[in-house]
């Protein structure tokens, strides 16, 4: 009989230690939960707004008609190759460039308004069970593959809010996002009663650590980029950027008198003007550029996350653009300690007692959670 080999113990504070710490120590979903439903409740809202213009959008006759989507599933050349590129002639060079687009939406197949209706219906009603964390694991499936439907068929309507949600539901789907806060948690604790146990709290998992570590990492990656990107245009080296947002009238209030009073305070005093324009944009490209760095510091993560849910604010109230501002709110929660996202819950519990069966007691420690397991 053979001994079993045991792979050996990395030492302690040595980096792959450190490693998987990072990545393998087991977290409790509460955090997940928790972002589940507001990331539910952004997907629920934009969608639900596609209800207004449903036919222009996403039917047969639509502003991007489904001829014109054929077209550029089956005939859309991404690049041709330089004509002569490696001794190829350019018909050679043609016959080797790829056709078409790799892309699905289940309203490529659907010609009927009817029916139309009726599949984007049956989309926000799961959008909504997933909000309220039921089936979860089901109906998380459903609701990216729905997205991803909406964002194929019509790419002209692409934004960020879009690309945000979808990277959102991709984490939320892999992750126990419903093993908190949510309606399959009340079915579980209801199912033990009835065979006469006490469900205990939710378990502390290694997905639920490798789901938040996910978006954190690609939370870090997004900031970085964009503050990067912004390096290479002129206005945010002048400190001229914020000004071409707030007085634009595509974005900014300018309806509103004291809006239109303000900027014209700003343009008028030079100091205020310096401290607001040159100093937002130069604290913008800081926070971006260093946020995933600084991030991971305890001392300097809550003034990371409160700088963050403040630029997002402000673009929430500057531009219009709510909706972006909430998805990437959910981003930014997913770097809150989840004992400060147990005390929010608690808080909330003191005044809606009925909700004390959705969530787990107050965070244990990490070596009760791994004893426990």
């Amino acid at each position: 009989m053979t001994q079993e080999k045991l792979l050996p113990v990395p030492p302690k504070g040595s980096p792959i230690d450190a490693w998987n710490r990072f990545w393998f120590t087991p977290r409790s979903p509460l955090t997940l939960g928790f972002i589940r439903i507001f990331a539910g409740f952004v997907l629920f809202y934009v969608h639900l707004v596609y209800t207004f213009d449903l036919h222009n959008l996403f039917g047969r006759h639509g502003w991007v008609n489904i001829e014109t989507v054929n077209a550029i599933r089956y005939d859309y050349r991404p690049g041709l190759l330089p004509t002569g590129w490696d001794a190829l002639t350019a018909e050679e060079t043609r016959e080797l460039t790829p056709v078409g687009l790799p892309v699905f939406s289940i309203f490529f197949h659907v010609t009927d308004p009817v029916t139309l209706v009726v599949i984007h219906a049956f989309i926000l009603f799961v959008m909504l069970l997933f909000m309220i964390g039921f089936c979860t694991r089901i109906t998380s499936v459903i609701v990216w593959i729905g997205a991803v439907s909406y964002i194929q068929r019509t790419p002209t309507t692409l934004f960020g809010i879009d690309t945000m949600t979808n990277i959102l539901m991709l984490y939320l789907m892999i992750g126990p996002s419903g093993s908190a806060l949510s309606v399959d948690r009340l079915i579980a604790r209801w199912w033990a009663r009835r065979k006469g146990r006490e469900l205990g709290p939710p378990q502390p998992s290694i997905m639920a650590n490798i789901s938040i570590r996910l978006l954190q990492v690609h939370f870090c990656i997004v900031y970085f980029v964009s503050g990067m990107s912004k390096l290479q245009g002129g206005s945010w080296w002048s400190g001229t950027a914020m000004w071409g947002t707030m007085a634009n009238f595509s974005f900014a209030p300018m309806y509103s008198t004291l809006y239109v009073d303000f900027l014209r305070m700003v343009a008028r005093e030079r100091w205020i003007w310096e401290l607001l324009m040159i100093g937002g944009a130069y604290c913008t490209l800081a926070l971006e550029i260093s946020f995933a760095f600084m991030i991971w510091r305890p001392r300097w993560r809550w003034l990371m996350i409160c700088f963050s849910i403040a630029l997002h604010t402000g673009i929430a109230i500057i531009m219009g653009l709510a909706g972006f501002s909430m998805a990437m709110l959910c981003f930014v929660a997913c770097f809150i300690p989840t004992e400060a996202v147990q005390g929010f819950v608690e808080s909330v519990q003191t005044k809606l007692p009925a909700l004390k069966t959705l969530s787990p007691p107050p965070a244990e420690t990490l070596e009760e959670a791994v004893m426990a397991k």
